[in-house]
This record gives structure tokens, C-alpha cells and sequence, in this order.
């Protein structure tokens, strides 16, 4: 049987094993959920409600990790039902679904068990079950749900450095410019993620940033 409280552990664990030191990020951030851009929590795509309790610094972490900018999730069955999929390789994320339950108590004969006021003692216990999200960056075929995704354009356009290019351009990798605020690999497609050009600041930030976690 699967342990939950273990795969959550586990994931929190890898999560701080991947801890940034604190450090200025030399790019602009892109991105907001449909709730607008002070939505604090991570949300369903669909139903738009906002996850709670360890789903948060699950979702976070993940976020975090994948260079995601949306905080919008959905299940691969909400995805296909809203005209979509998602897109070929791309692994979902561990969420936890606690629901409260009630019972009430009887006794070896089946009997309900009656308390000091002769009303039924009730037992409250909960239902823990994992069900599997996909952030909205990882579908294909939203474009009603993507339309929010926002893009924040910077005051100066950007400048190549032609070093850093000629380099990039002649590793033969697969590089693919996305709205993030990390870069990383992808070993299914053999590609490298960059943040937009765009999102940097400066030049000299492209060059050694942009293909860091």
C-alpha cells in the first residue's frame, strides 16, 4: 500500500535538498494566475479554487523547481475534458486530498454506543488520497485558459551578447525560450529551457544565468 505521508515527506525533502541561497535575480518575473496578479495561493485552472494546507508548499516547491510561472493546476482528465492534453513527456505533480469524515460508534453486537446523554457517540476520522496535477505550462490546446497567461515587458529591449549566442548556436542543444523565472534541462526532448531573453537585464546576467536552477 501506497505510504502518502512518506511520498509527501520525500517530496519536501528533495525540495529543500534543491535550496537557493538568497541572491537578487538579475531578470524580470513574467506571469500571474487568472485570479489577477496578487493571487497568493496556487489554483485550479478550472474550477479556479484556490489549494490549501500541504498542497501549497507542494505546488511551490514544484513551481520552483520546473521554472513554472502560473500557479493554475488541473488534473489530466480536466485538461482533456476542457479540449486539451498534456503535452508528451511531461510528469505530474503529487497532490494530497484530506477529507473529514464521521461515524458513529457501536459496540460488538452493532449496537450504536450511546454517550453520557444518551446520544450516539460520534468518531471523527479522515480520508487521506493523492491525486495527480499538471501546472497549465505543461498543456497543449487551452488557449481559453492560456489567454491569461501575462507577460511583463521590460522598459529596455534586449541586447545579444554575440559570444554567449555563438556559443549556444554551436552546442547543437535544443533551446527553447519560455515565459520563467528558471532555467533547466528537459531529458526527454534533450533540450535546455531559458528564460525569455527579453526578462534579462543586462548582457553580462544572460550569459552565466540562464542556465541555472
Amino acid at each position: 500500500m501506497r505510504d502518502i505521508y512518506q511520498d509527501v515527506t520525500d517530496k519536501i525533502v528533495t525540495a529543500l535538498g534543491q535550496g537557493v541561497a538568497p541572491w537578487i535575480k538579475p531578470w524580470t518575473s513574467t506571469g500571474s494566475s487568472n485570479h489577477g496578479p496578487h493571487q497568493p495561493f496556487p489554483i485550479n485552472a478550472i474550477t479556479r479554487r484556490a489549494y490549501s494546507g500541504i498542497n501549497l508548499p507542494l505546488l511551490w516547491a514544484e513551481a520552483r523547481l520546473q521554472g513554472f510561472t502560473q500557479d493554475r493546476w488541473l488534473t489530466y482528465n480536466q485538461a482533456k475534458k476542457a479540449g486539451g492534453h498534456i503535452r508528451k513527456g511531461e510528469h505530474s505533480t503529487l497532490a494530497v486530498l484530506y477529507k473529514p469524515m464521521e461515524r458513529e460508534e457501536q459496540s460488538e453486537s452493532g449496537q450504536p454506543v450511546l454517550d453520557e446523554n444518551g446520544q450516539p457517540k460520534v468518531t471523527h476520522f479522515g480520508i487521506l488520497r493523492t491525486h495527480f496535477l499538471f501546472n497549465i505550462e505543461q498543456t497543449e490546446g487551452l488557449d481559453a485558459l492560456n489567454e491569461f497567461l501575462i507577460e511583463t515587458e521590460p522598459s529596455d529591449p534586449f541586447q545579444a551578447n554575440s559570444a554567449a549566442e555563438h556559443l549556444l548556436l554551436s552546442s547543437g542543444a535544443k533551446i527553447v525560450h519560455r515565459p520563467a523565472d528558471q532555467a533547466f534541462t528537459t531529458r526527454s526532448e534533450i533540450s535546455s529551457n531559458c528564460r525569455q531573453r527579453r526578462n534579462f537585464t543586462t548582457k553580462v546576467a544572460i550569459t552565466p544565468r540562464r542556465y541555472m536552477n
